[in-house]
């Protein structure tokens, strides 16, 4: 059943390129003749998500590993967008003995990307398995056990985030959630394609288009369901995220 497929960096690059795009577009300002140049504008005239992306950022958050089995360290959020106070809960899995989680909101930042806004410690690694495909839809659902708890500050500008996760052997993933502001009353509001990242995620063996199993357990040509609680298979090259 566990035919995964390893990751790459241009799977990587796929959708944190389009996660870029997405953020460049919410940092607009109302004159799109500054959209790219947010240090031209006062900070008096510049909206929140503006006054974030004109911060500092860590050119070096997608460092990824350029090999790398599901098995080495990956995660997913119980939440795939959160709201200011929501509670994330965090599962991951790794062969390291330890692996440490840092908190990325991706955006301009001066062309770096992203930046680094928080770090959540240091974990001892666990092992949790890859489970069978339910035997009717081929649903593949983690279940694993939780490995941490992150509240949303109220103060955390809205926006794609990522948590990297750091592995003690040098290995590197992440899990993907979106940062919401429902109190907030902005002109424009972007949508983030979650639900396509999901039905093409064969991370288990399984999408809504493909089964990449032996077909043992789950014999239909693709799931007729998939779960978020699940990470995301980053040997994925044709839409997932």
């Amino acid at each position: 059943m566990r035919h995964l497929m390893n990751i790459g960096r241009g799977y990587w690059r796929f959708l944190l390129i389009a996660v870029l795009v997405a953020t460049v577009l919410l940092s607009a300002p109302a004159s799109l003749t500054h959209s790219f140049k947010p240090t031209a504008a006062k900070a008096s005239d510049l909206n929140a998500i503006q006054q974030e992306n004109n911060l500092p950022g860590d050119p070096t958050w997608n460092d990824f590993s350029s090999s790398l089995t599901p098995d080495a360290i990956s995660g997913y959020g119980s939440k795939i967008s959160v709201n200011h106070g929501d509670s994330l809960d965090l599962f991951v899995t790794t062969t390291a003995p330890s692996f440490t989680i840092d908190i990325y909101r991706t955006g301009w930042y001066h062309g770096a990307g992203a930046r680094k806004i928080t770090s959540l410690g240091t974990f001892a690694g666990v092992h949790q398995p890859i489970p069978q495909p339910d035997p009717v839809t081929g649903m593949v659902a983690a279940n694993w056990t939780k490995t941490t708890t992150l509240t949303i500050p109220p103060d955390w500008v809205s926006g794609v985030y990522l948590a990297r996760l750091n592995a003690s052997d040098s290995n590197k993933s992440f899990i993907f959630f979106v940062v919401r502001d429902d109190g907030g009353h902005e002109d424009i509001l972007f949508q983030t394609s979650v639900t396509t990242y999901q039905a093409y995620n064969t991370w288990g063996g399984t999408s809504l288009y493909n089964n990449n199993t032996d077909k043992s357990v789950f014999s239909g040509a693709h799931a007729s369901k998939v779960s978020f609680d699940r990470p995301f298979n980053p040997g994925d090259s044709n839409g997932a995220g």
